[in-house]
């Protein structure tokens, strides 16, 4: 598909401005193969990277764009990577395309201590998960890690150097509060002020409470897989743990979440929540399909989606992840979600999830999904004074000079 309407920057991942509910949902639709062909060699030379194992030709396309940089031009790319996430695939690439020896050598100095860095952070959040783990099943309860280093070790070739991890996402049921709750503090994770609590205006509002321990590992334990009212159906609790399957984590038993389950999950995650911003969060899907996706039953996978109207998410992000990251996704699904995303009910699901967190109307919507009336009456009385001050703000006239 192409773009029609321009609204992509080339070279730039952002999502295309709200001209109207359409317009903006279409651009991203179908802007990603213009982008991709539009595209400066920095920006392509960092696709091509993002990337565990390119083939051969991509190696060579690496090697050819990689000796048409300056030193400015390497800075500039170590600087997007590291802001896109991609730092240490990036260094990994173009390691074995042999471009270290034309590299500035402050360039390469970075990338060594970034990869370090990230290294050391991930061993250290898996370390303290596997031995999170066991404690919650001795305490009953069950938890699903979510992204980071459960991912790292599945999709990104077993390495935890390769995706950046920045904290332990857990899914844990709301009816295990107490049990959770207690396991977190003995374990050496403190809720973080007015954050850990499951009825604080935060967790009414994102669905997941925080943790930090006392040398600075943070922890988030999900209360649901979305905070969108509009695409809820997609991540029903009963269903998700239902279909949740057993797996390991460096050795250690965990659950995981059902694979067509996961691939909406990180698209929701990269496409709805964050606008299409980062590019690791795409990679996190592209490797997902490259190491599991012959596992996906892709009717099963577009027929519910489609029937749950969560589309456009899935769509946006496989049709980028195809596009930008050469990932493998039947071009057949790619169209039924991709028209199934342009019908007027997936448009107006996507412009509400779409609507800053001060939009009074998203935060009735929020208010109004939540199970029982003493969470909506508490997130009304947490949140409904700040929502109103800054409405009345906003009415207010602006004197001019």
């Amino acid at each position: 598909m192409t773009a029609r309407h321009g609204v992509l920057r080339a070279g730039s991942t952002d999502p295309p401005p709200a001209t109207s509910e359409f317009t903006a949902l279409e651009g991203l639709l179908t802007a990603a193969a213009d982008v991709a062909e539009a595209a400066r060699p920095e920006q392509r030379l960092l696709w091509r990277c993002a990337r565990v194992a390119p083939s051969p030709a991509t190696l060579a396309e690496i090697r050819a764009l990689g000796a048409t940089l300056d030193a400015d031009g390497w800075a500039r790319v170590v600087a997007r990577a590291e802001r896109e996430g991609v730092e240490n695939l990036l260094f990994t690439q173009i390691a074995a395309a042999d471009l270290l020896p034309i590299m500035p050598t402050a360039v390469i100095e970075r990338l060594r201590e970034r990869w370090g860095a990230v290294t050391l952070l991930a061993r250290r959040l898996e370390l303290r998960l596997e031995q999170l783990l066991p404690e919650l099943a001795a305490a009953g309860v069950a938890a699903i890690p979510l992204k980071g280093v459960g991912l790292a070790r599945r999709a990104y070739g077993g390495s935890l150097s390769l995706r950046p991890v920045t904290d332990i996402d857990l899914l844990v049921r709301p009816s295990d509060a107490a049990a959770w709750r207690a396991v977190f503090p003995s374990a050496g994770f403190a809720p973080l002020a007015g954050r850990g609590d499951p009825l604080s205006g935060h967790a009414l509002r994102f669905h997941e409470t925080q943790f930090v321990s006392v040398n600075g590992l943070r922890l988030e334990a999900h209360l649901s897989l979305c905070r969108l009212p509009a695409y809820r159906r997609a991540f029903a609790e009963a269903a998700i743990w239902r279909r949740a399957q057993p797996t390991t984590i460096h050795g250690v038993a965990a659950l995981g979440l059902a694979l067509e389950d996961e691939l909406r999950y990180l698209s929701l995650h990269y496409a709805a929540l964050h606008h299409a911003s980062r590019l690791i969060w795409l990679v996190d899907v592209a490797e997902l399909l490259r190491t599991r996706g012959n596992e996906v039953v892709w009717e099963r996978l577009v027929e519910e989606t489609i029937a749950w109207r969560c589309a456009a998410p899935l769509a946006i992000t496989l049709q980028r992840a195809a596009a930008l990251l050469d990932a493998p996704a039947p071009p057949w699904a790619l169209e039924r979600l991709t028209s199934a995303a342009l019908t007027r009910p997936e448009r107006r699901a996507w412009l509400a999830g779409q609507a800053p967190m001060s939009d009074w109307r998203r935060f009735l919507a929020q208010t109004l999904a939540l199970e029982t009336t003493t969470q909506r009456l508490l997130l009304l009385r947490s949140g409904g004074a700040s929502l109103a001050k800054r409405l009345r703000q906003r009415r207010q006239p602006t004197n001019r000079l």
